[in-house]
């Protein structure tokens, strides 16, 4: 996919997208740490292209804190919107999803020629949510919604935007960037267990009361 922005732009958004994918490169592989809570599967890794994020699992998790709490979370209200301050009426649909049990996700991925160094990719990760509707042995599924992250491109390409998507070394990656656009405030890893389970790794926040900790959400057929 070839970039339409005028030269400067185009110049300045190779730069960015250089940055943004060596450090994704340069972030070490998903491991255990001290904060890994005892009992969890092992990690097996995303695997080529991150592939093994795709498919379907439950939506509620376990949310382990740094600090050793435990609590019961969302996968859909885990993952960043689309924008750097999203407003009410998303917020209260992103909501809402915590009443989708399955949550389905899809990576897609197109080749992007930067003008300066080598070529990269653009990343996008699809979350489709979805309801068990009617009642046994008729039942079916129930598409909630889907949405993309990032929307497009992705930043820096789109103005709009404050998501970087990657995959890199064993997990698949979703950086949101603070207000400066130079440092990233929250980093999620999405990475794969050994029994199929679905990793997610939050990592950052610019202080040191930001949430850190680990996820783990059940596969589904």
């Amino acid at each position: 996919m070839t970039s339409r922005l005028p030269l400067r732009q185009s110049l300045r958004a190779a730069n960015w997208v250089m940055t943004l994918v060596l450090a994704a490169c340069a972030i070490p592989p998903v491991e255990k740490d001290a904060n890994y809570p005892p009992g969890w599967p092992e990690i097996a890794g995303a695997g080529a292209e991150c592939i093994g994020i795709e498919g379907t699992f439950l939506n509620k998790g376990m949310f382990v804190e740094r600090a050793g709490q435990t609590r019961e979370v969302w996968l859909t209200s885990m993952l960043p919107f689309n924008r750097l301050v999203p407003n009410e009426t998303t917020i209260r649909a992103r909501d809402g999803l915590r009443s989708c049990e399955r949550v389905s996700l899809r990576l897609e991925s197109s080749p992007w020629r930067a003008l300066l160094g080598p070529d990269a990719k653009h990343w996008a990760l699809f979350v489709t949510p979805s309801r068990p509707s009617g009642t046994p042995p008729n039942t079916a599924l129930e598409l909630c919604s889907e949405f993309r992250l990032p929307e497009g491109l992705g930043v820096p390409l789109e103005a709009h935007s404050n998501l970087f998507a990657g995959c890199s070394s064993n997990f698949f990656l979703l950086t949101s960037l603070g207000p400066s656009t130079i440092s990233p405030s929250t980093v999620r890893k999405l990475t794969l267990a050994s029994d199929g389970s679905l990793i997610f790794k939050l990592e950052g926040g610019e202080t040191i009361r930001s949430p850190r900790g680990w996820a783990l959400f059940q596969r589904l057929p």
